[in-house]
């Protein structure tokens, strides 16, 4: 059952001095309330177990680095028996390229298929044998290497060995014989590792990836609900674990930190991902088709790739494919999607082969799956997109899913985030435009009309308010204050000014509602109040307005064009509404 705040009227000093037994019961509830968090998200406990898994202390669970030091650590000591080197870091604080991200096939589309790979990251780790005792040395020509290599090219490239540093020039057919002869792979980084025995991190991940399989499986089979959180809660771990160690890898104070075991992870990555897309095209269109660099197309200075010719593909991020099914139905979109799926996951061992020279044992762990079945989705740029899912890996499914677009933003209060995914759904669901258009207007209204205020403030967290008031009192109308700092300082001035000591001061780390003002006061053009008052001050209501249609355009017309533009329409308004009407007249 919902476990409700304890309310009181001013602050919670005034409460501690004047009604000391309601603010010990306030303090329960607060301590009540967050037992249920516990009991329901289990936050505390599963943080508990990931450090005492790698044997590490509860300050370390807020990060990755120590807990994934600290697991090849104990493997090396433990297992190996072996001693681990001393923790030097480097100097070099170079950043590595990330993961590809394909522009998508911008607006709407119908029956769309997905498939991801699974575990992207520690698979690719696991698959070139990526880890610092297998490390042979570095191709100079880095990714280029990789590709001419695998084309058996007469192109000339130079390995630099580590362990003598040696550069030995071969061309790209001779260094294929060569490497394959020694069984050593090559990255996606043209980084080269030795595959004649496993390393301790592929090591590592493997026993991870089978616990939790184990995990996964023993929370099947359990018909207890506590066992089931038990075990769910312990793959848990084990999930963050594996996709965790990959980060460390790029960190320069890891204590096995080499920037080309990071490149190697996300090169090799940008390969799969690309063969996925390219046999997704294979399947649904005859070709296979590579996506293609789309750089000049766009005017922004950064790299692009992505499909020109409406290929099947629609769009692929780090570790999935989204696809159109070309099918009629739910049930003819699955069988395509399956089947998709299932035949491009059939090439991934002949591809890794070919590509990376992986050898037996290491060229069969990259698979993929099916995910999703979509009877409509949007896309609007990249990692901002919605569909409307209605197969979720084989289990029926009727949920929205909203990816990175306003309406999921915290920017947003969440009743109107709510109403307007709304809004969005009943249009995937096949709703008339017109229909939704007219409630979408009515809605506006009812928030212009609002006699609760609260209910469309912008939401914001707040920090350095005291530092920037400072500042403002030293330098007065001259200092630069973010725009939500601004509010925060007028309400605390406005405090002051109409003697409420009774109203809770706005201080660094609260939640606040920010209200645009229909005249700027001095600096001031906007106005905060406390997210969690009990009630609006008499003197804001007495001395301010909103600015109504501000807030509207914040709340409603901005997140939903900002969607809605990828398939040519607008928020509606009732000017927009009267002229459809008129024009549909004529």
């Amino acid at each position: 059952p919902e476990m409700l705040k304890l309310e009181f009227e001013g602050s919670l000093a005034n409460l501690y001095k004047n009604k000391f037994a309601h603010f010990v019961r306030y303090n329960l509830r607060d301590t009540e309330i967050l037992k249920g968090f516990e009991d329901r998200l289990g936050y505390i406990e599963l943080a508990n177990q990931m450090y005492h898994i790698s044997t590490g202390d509860c300050r370390h669970v807020t990060g990755t680095l120590k807990l994934a030091e600290l697991a090849i650590n104990n493997y090396c000591i433990h297992e190996l028996g072996v001693r681990v080197p001393d923790n030097i870091i480097d100097d070099d604080s170079a950043g590595i390229q990330g993961a590809l991200v394909l522009e998508p096939n911008v607006g709407l589309h119908e029956w769309i298929g997905s498939m991801d790979i699974n575990s992207l990251y520690p698979a690719s780790i696991r698959s070139i044998n990526i880890s610092p005792e297998t490390l042979i040395g570095q191709f100079k020509e880095c990714h280029r290497a990789v590709e001419e290599i695998k084309k058996e090219s007469l192109v000339t490239l130079t390995l630099m060995v580590d362990e003598t540093g040696e550069h030995i020039e071969k061309t790209a057919d001779d260094w294929k014989d060569a490497l394959k002869q020694r069984k050593w792979a090559i990255s996606g980084f043209g980084t080269v590792f030795d595959q004649e025995e496993q390393g301790v991190i592929p090591a590592i991940l493997e026993a991870w990836t089978k616990t939790r399989k184990l995990y996964q499986k023993k929370r099947r089979q359990a018909t207890n609900k506590d066992k089931k959180a038990y075990y769910g809660r312990l793959q848990y771990v084990y999930k963050i674990k594996l996709n965790s160690l990959y980060g460390a890898l790029n960190n320069r104070f890891f204590r096995y930190y080499d920037l080309r075991m990071g490149e190697s992870t996300t090169g090799t990555g940008r390969m799969i991902l690309r063969h996925m897309c390219a046999q997704v095209c294979k399947e649904l269109d005859g070709k296979y088709k590579l996506p293609v660099n789309i750089t000049d197309l766009f005017d922004d200075g950064k790299e692009h790739w992505g499909y020109v010719e409406n290929e099947s593909v629609l769009y692929g991020d780090t570790d999935s494919a989204y696809f159109q099914t070309h099918a009629n139905s739910k049930e003819e979109a699955v069988l395509v999607a399956d089947a998709v799926a299932k035949r491009v996951t059939s090439t991934f061992k002949q591809f890794m082969q070919d590509s990376f020279l992986c050898t037996d044992g290491f060229d069969d762990l990259i698979k993929a799956g099916r995910e999703v079945v979509a009877q409509r989705g949007i896309f609007v740029d990249k990692k901002r997109y919605v569909l409307h899912i209605v197969d979720n890996e084989g289990v029926a499914s009727d949920q929205l899913k909203v990816m990175g677009l306003d309406t999921k933003k915290t920017t947003l209060p969440v009743e109107v985030s709510k109403r307007l995914n709304k809004f969005v759904e009943r249009f995937l669901k096949g709703e008339e435009w017109d229909i939704i258009a007219n409630d979408i207007v009515d809605y506006k209204e009812e928030l212009r009309n609002t006699d609760d205020i609260m209910t469309i403030g912008l939401p914001k967290g707040v920090k350095r308010v005291e530092y920037y008031t400072d500042q403002y009192k030293i330098l007065g109308m001259g200092v630069r204050l973010p725009g939500h700092v601004a509010a925060s300082i007028f309400y605390n001035e406005c405090l002051e000014r109409y003697e409420d000591k009774d109203s809770l001061p706005i201080v660094t780390g609260m939640k606040i509602k920010v209200f645009y003002l229909t005249q700027k006061y001095g600096r001031f053009k906007s106005l905060a109040i406390p997210t969690d008052a009990t009630a609006v001050p008499e003197w804001f209501l007495d001395h301010f307005a909103v600015n109504k249609d501000m807030h509207i355009e914040r709340l409603v017309d901005k997140p939903l064009n900002n969607i809605i533009k990828a398939i040519g329409k607008e928020t509606p308004s009732k000017q927009s509404l009267l002229v459809g009407e008129l024009l549909d007249f004529e």
